[in-house]
């Protein structure tokens, strides 16, 4: 996989795994495309179409995904921060 793979070559590995920091991102975008519709566009080619209330419900976890996620980080770089002022 190509675009996985550029994903892990700019990623900081930092403190948690990979699978972790791009996994809810990785999701999301399998939804969109097992939800979506391929479709033949006239001006454009092959599209995808995908209903609304999917489209609301992949966001809506891709964000609660991420807001798991960067609370912990958040709160592990706020620590680190006190750690090292004093």
């Amino acid at each position: 996989m190509q675009f996985y793979s550029d994903i892990l070559d700019n990623v900081n590995f930092g403190n948690i795994s990979i699978e972790r920091k791009v996994g809810f991102i990785v999701q999301f975008l399998n939804r969109m495309k097992t939800r979506g519709t391929l479709v033949q566009s006239r001006t454009s080619g092959p599209s995808y179409v995908i209903s609304l209330e999917d489209l609301k419900e992949s966001l809506e976890n891709m964000v609660s995904q991420l807001v798991r996620y960067a609370e912990p980080e958040i709160n592990y770089n706020q620590e680190f921060l006190e750690m090292h002022k004093k």
